[in-house]
């Protein structure tokens, strides 16, 4: 999980998504070793196995709407 907090350590905005406990297992490792980058995640959302056009389709619908209201 190191290496996935090195990859979002210059994300301004994080949405941690996907199928299981593994969107939570890392929110848990964040809020204890990058609190830092704990800090910018906007949300954590369950969903069942999207296809990458899906994801990234939810992703710029999703930050637009968090957008407004961060």
């Amino acid at each position: 999980m190191a290496e996935i907090a090195e990859h979002l350590r210059d994300a301004k905005a994080i949405l941690l998504a996907g199928p299981g406990q593994a969107k939570l297992d890392l929110r848990s490792y964040l809020d204890a070793h990058s609190p830092a980058i704990a800090a910018r995640i906007w949300g954590v959302e369950a969903s069942d196995h999207p296809t990458d056009p899906q994801i990234v389709a939810w992703a710029r619908h999703w930050f637009k709407a968090q957008d407004r209201m961060h």
